[in-house]
């Protein structure tokens, strides 16, 4: 009995030892993989509205990766200067970028329609053009010499026309007006009479504080509260003419991109698109409370008026042709957007 005792006691013992010390599961050598840590920057400051945005989405990305692929946001001009990521992601000084394309046209004169058009597309036209459209085709060809990986990311609704210290009743009121915009808006403001400043976002609040400028251009009433501009501004005037869409790419460097497990790729891909369809709606919704805050603290929330938004259509219109016939890349890149917008616009006019 004794015997029989001892044999069934050292099997248990050896049992155990195999599985692992008084029961404890046996622990594997093999460590697990190392998190993908990247550096990005934004070209917006800390705590605005889309600096805020993109580090929610690297959280995601974070979250969705199991703490595989760490993104480390940095604000404007912490590494390079503002609205220079494209280049520095190209470059191998930054992993990855918000690189919104009116920022390139020093490049590509045609680039701020990747972007939006003055009198142009909606979010979600602008969003299929991409997709199904060609476009991504055209944009991809122009930037084939740079080390840029595109993923689309953010889709916003029509920004405000704009917010002025000076009262604006008809277009006789935009000569002269002091008008911080940037991307095609620039030409098109000037044809309206404007005297057109370009300055980083980061700097409008001061310059319209220190009467600098009369007027600006940053983004939907949301993205002006973000930057405080209501307390520096009297008046906010709305309509789609000058900026229908908001539409931006994160930019990621070939190499960075090159370096990741295919199931990383796709989870940065379909984080992006989802980040892009949220960002809509909320812009939206958020929108609709920020123009009532904005009220509340006394700024005049105005439709621009119809004058000045005629004239917006107009010279636009003259914008584009004439661009296009002294440059047959604009020329290809206009005229997918205008026959792609005739079509979809038969078969869905409100999309």
């Amino acid at each position: 009995m004794r015997k029989t005792f001892r044999i069934i006691f050292t099997l248990v013992v050896g049992c155990m030892l195999t599985v692992g010390v008084v029961g404890k599961p046996a622990t594997s050598s093999a460590q697990a993989p190392k998190a993908i840590q990247w550096r990005a920057q934004v070209q917006d400051p800390a705590g605005t509205n889309f600096y805020k945005s993109f580090e929610q989405y690297c959280k995601d990305i974070a979250i969705a990766s199991g703490g595989r692929l760490i993104i480390k946001v940095n604000p404007a001009g912490a590494i390079v200067p503002a609205t220079q990521e494209f280049d520095a992601v190209s470059k191998n000084v930054l992993d990855y970028a918000a690189v919104p394309s009116m920022y390139w046209q020093s490049k590509w004169p045609y680039a701020g329609m990747f972007a939006y058009q003055v009198g142009g597309m909606s979010p979600m036209e602008q969003l299929f053009w991409w997709q199904y459209g060609g476009g991504f085709d055209i944009i991809n060809n122009t930037i084939k010499d740079y080390n840029v990986v595109l993923i689309p990311s953010f889709l916003g609704p029509a920004e405000m026309y704009c917010g002025s210290n000076r009262e604006l009743k008809s277009l006789a009121d935009m000569k002269g007006l002091k008008f911080r915009t940037s991307g095609d808006d620039s030409s098109i403001m000037s044809a309206l009479g404007c005297s057109v400043i370009s300055i980083p976002v980061g700097e409008v609040y001061e310059a319209m504080q220190r009467k600098v400028i009369d007027a600006y251009q940053i983004g939907t009433p949301w993205d002006d509260m973000g930057f405080k501009m209501h307390e520096v501004t009297k008046y906010w005037y709305l309509s789609p003419a000058r900026q229908p869409a908001t539409c931006w790419f994160d930019g990621v460097n070939t190499n960075s991109w090159k370096a990741l497990p295919d199931d990383l790729k796709l989870i940065v891909k379909n984080v992006a698109y989802r980040a892009a369809i949220e960002s809509l709606g909320r812009h939206c919704a958020e929108d609709l409370k920020a123009i009532e805050a904005a009220q509340k603290k006394g700024v005049k929330v105005l439709p621009i008026p119809k004058d000045i938004e005629d004239e917006t259509y107009k010279q636009a219109k003259e914008f584009y042709a004439k661009k296009s016939a002294a440059d047959p890349l604009f020329a290809k890149v206009y005229n997918s957007i205008q026959s792609f917008t005739k079509d979809w616009r038969a078969a869905w006019p409100r999309l």
